[in-house]
């Protein structure tokens, strides 16, 4: 029996967490998500999704070596929470475009087409990575 505690509880953790992963775009710091998120919600996916992202804008961004490696445990982590989420998948396909690792983002947003075959987003996604990967072919070709 859940009671009105619990609900409020994880309501409140879930806020918390929320709160930690929007402070972590503005500290450049992606720790403190990953931490709460392990800590007062660690069945849900919802805070390592936020980690990585926040993660991958620092890799990008603020040129953290250690971010990239962090955003794909904060990914895997969301992964083994919740293996049947479309979106997961679309957003760590997202974070590996940011960082500039297309092919790997290409198999992410393959893997949420496998669990939704007509979802536009990520099929838009795999031609822009694609797209760029052709690009940067093409500008090594002599």
């Amino acid at each position: 029996m859940i009671t009105v505690a619990a609900i409020l509880f994880f309501a409140g953790a879930f806020l918390y967490v929320e709160w930690e992963a929007r402070q972590d775009y503005i500290r450049g710091d992606t720790s403190g998500t990953f931490a709460a998120g392990k800590l007062l919600i660690p069945e849900r996916p919802a805070p390592f999704v936020a980690a990585g992202e926040a993660a991958a804008f620092n890799a990008r961004y603020l040129e953290d070596p250690d971010a990239a490696e962090l955003s794909d445990k904060s990914f895997t982590r969301a992964v083994s929470l919740d293996p049947a989420n479309p979106f997961t998948y679309m957003y760590w396909g997202e974070s590996l475009q940011l960082q500039n690792r297309h092919e790997e983002a290409i198999a992410r947003f393959q893997a949420a087409l496998e669990l939704v075959p007509a979802w536009p987003p990520p099929a838009q996604a795999i031609a822009i990575s694609q797209d760029v990967l052709h690009d940067s072919a093409s500008k090594d070709k002599p």
